[in-house]
């Protein structure tokens, strides 16, 4: 589909003015452009296996180096919004569900609805006018002062600085998404047998409810998490273009308006191995979280 979608990169290269037919060919030739898209298809599906993800049209580097320089920004960033509102979300139906239908519920209600109608980069561009631009509480972008010298302790203060707005934008999708499907599972695990057998015994509500309710009414949860990863990685290319963040999301921008196709396939051969990889942790952290599922697999 990238090989057949309108732009040549070559123009982007070279330019659309003062280069001749002929060169622009040689060009094309050179890069292997020029092929029909089946036969670049079957060549790069035949390296991709011997795990070598080609060459940047605009970099002109290996496209495994320029993904691994770019990784651990994009990293910091999920894997906060991901904590983030995984903990928030969790937290929220839990809430919810102990009080159903009551005032609690019906905020929460109307605050997943408009948290999840709301697009990222909406979001994002918001924050920034109202705690960069108006109170002047946090940098507007970037993941660093830029024109500073900065090391050691210094540096990771900056860092700090500029994560939270693309944090809350980036998990201001996801989280309300974790706390409806919390408020459903909890609803349904607080009435069974064993949750009034557990108050019964003269154990807290807190106790019932988080020891004993939430643990069983996380497998949908878990489930949520997983499969929502790449929706949370394709918001992150907004939210990292929306804050200037130099990781992935912003790189997979980048290529996509300079036309590097070797780049954007080695990312989403990157990102797809990676959720690939969190729905097999995924499946490891059902038994671990259920303990029927291991020994129904042991019987």
């Amino acid at each position: 589909m990238i090989l057949v979608a309108p732009g040549d990169p070559v123009l982007y290269l070279v330019g659309s003015y003062g280069a001749s037919e002929e060169y622009l060919n040689m060009m094309r030739q050179s890069l292997g452009l020029n092929r029909p898209w089946y036969e670049q298809l079957l060549g790069y599906m035949s390296r991709v296996i011997q795990g070598d993800l080609g060459y940047s049209l605009y970099f002109r580097q290996p496209v495994f180096s320029i993904i691994v320089q770019r990784l651990p920004v994009t990293m910091l960033l999920v894997t906060v919004a991901f904590v983030f509102s995984s903990i928030i979300g969790i937290i929220l139906g839990v809430e919810a569900a102990r009080r159903p239908f009551g005032l609690l519920d019906k905020m929460f209600t109307s605050f997943s609805v408009i948290g999840h109608s709301i697009p990222v980069f909406w979001t994002g561009m918001l924050l920034i006018l109202v705690f960069a631009v108006m109170l002047r509480w946090f940098p507007p972008g970037g993941v660093v002062d830029i024109g500073r010298d900065l090391n050691g302790f210094e540096y990771v203060v900056s860092i700090f600085r500029h994560l939270p707005l693309p944090t809350i934008a980036l998990a201001s999708y996801l989280t309300p998404l974790i706390a409806r499907i919390t408020r459903t599972s909890m609803l349904e695990t607080l009435r069974q047998d064993f949750i009034t057998t557990a108050r019964m015994k003269g154990l807290s509500e807190r106790d019932v409810v988080y020891k004993h309710g939430l643990r069983n009414a996380l497998l949908p949860v878990l489930t949520a998490l997983s499969l929502q990863l790449g929706q949370l990685i394709a918001g992150a290319t907004l939210t990292e273009t929306v804050f200037s963040w130099p990781g992935l999301g912003r790189l997979t921008f980048d290529s996509i308006t300079r036309r590097d196709w070797p780049l954007i396939l080695g990312i989403f051969v990157f990102v797809s191995i990676g959720v690939m990889a969190i729905s097999l942790i995924t499946d490891l952290l059902y038994a671990y979280v259920d303990p029927r599922i291991e020994i129904s697999r042991k019987s």
